[in-house]
């Protein structure tokens, strides 16, 4: 049982520091640097903790060494390098676990038999219905919990918006040969998408530099690390005279050239509730390299309410340029 996902992102970073002191990462070490660096109360034995990393292959076992496997290198450098938020799991970081733990050995016909018991309600929405945190799912209940793709309700466990098709995407592709390349596809996506928010990033810091913006650059948050739920990646300012944030932008990223993505009803939300002030940015990228950049502004204007150059395709929200 894992009682804190940011425990996963602590064993991972001593793993690291000590390759990097050229220490034997030997399972001790670990646990002795695990224990040093542990702040907080200790939720998670550092035991428990590596033989997750091991199952969902972030860690391998080399010699009584631990090694970092090429999907844990992935994980780490989904981590911004902020100091204080060394060993805070970011959402990018959550996604990307969701889809070792599917793809794992250990886990993968938990999760098939799980995904198979959801069913829709009257709103179109997963759940769960009477499906006890005790059952012989919790460890699987509990690690998806905290890594957002699941909401307990009092009676029933709901699937996030976020992930919902998703799910239905897996349980399809779960009963033929192409499960391994569709989970490839999404941790290529995850990556893609947080490469493509730290461009955009740069890229108002350059805009309001422009600008002679000069005081509001510092001030630009990167919100998706924090609040998954907000409706937007990136709150930003227009101009000099912004006093607050006034520019709120939602990144989308993709291989087309023409405009190709998925938008959540809270992002249609927000994007309503803004309205000249919400943004798209879209980011037209050649593998993890962004080539081309696309503003949209108030994009229920611009773009759903524009059937003359964009699809809508209504139950899935996909956005596709004509």
């Amino acid at each position: 049982m894992i009682h804190d996902i940011n425990s996963i992102n602590r064993i991972m970073s001593v793993v690291e520091d000590l390759r990097i002191k050229d220490n034997t990462s030997s399972e001790k070490n670990v646990e002795q640097g695990y224990l040093k660096n542990y702040f907080l109360p200790i939720m998670d034995k550092a035991s428990n903790v590596i033989e997750f990393c091991n199952s969902i292959k972030l860690l391998s076992n080399e010699n009584s060494r631990l090694i970092i496997t090429n999907f844990g290198k992935e994980f780490l450098g989904l981590n911004p390098p902020i100091p204080y938020r060394k060993y805070e799991i970011n959402p990018t970081q959550k996604k990307y676990l969701i889809y070792r733990i599917i793809s794992s050995e250990k886990y993968q016909k938990e999760v098939q038999d799980l995904v198979r018991k959801f069913m829709l309600n009257e709103n179109g929405q997963l759940f769960l219905n009477n499906f006890k945190k005790n059952s012989g799912a919790t460890f699987l209940l509990n690690i998806l919990e905290q890594l957002d793709f699941l909401n307990y309700g009092k009676e029933s466990i709901m699937v996030e918006e976020e992930y919902e098709n998703e799910l239905v995407l897996y349980n399809l592709n779960s009963k033929n040969q192409s499960l391994d390349k569709f989970l490839e596809r999404k941790v290529e996506e995850a990556i893609r998408g947080s490469i493509a928010e730290h461009y955009v990033l740069e890229y108002e810091r350059k805009r309001l530099k422009y600008q002679k913006a000069i005081d509001n650059i510092n001030k630009i948050k990167l919100v998706s690390l924090e609040n998954v739920y907000a409706g937007y990646d990136i709150a930003s300012f227009d101009s000099e005279e912004s006093e607050e944030f006034d520019r709120f932008i939602e990144v989308k990223s993709s291989q087309y050239s023409k405009v190709h993505f998925f938008i959540s009803k809270n992002e249609i939300k927000r994007a309503e509730q803004e309205k000249n002030k919400y943004w798209i940015y879209y980011v037209e990228m050649t593998g993890r390299k962004p080539i081309k950049l696309r503003l949209f502004r108030n994009p229920i204007d611009t773009i759903i309410r524009n059937e003359k150059e964009y699809n809508i395709e209504s139950s899935q929200l996909e956005i596709t340029e004509k």
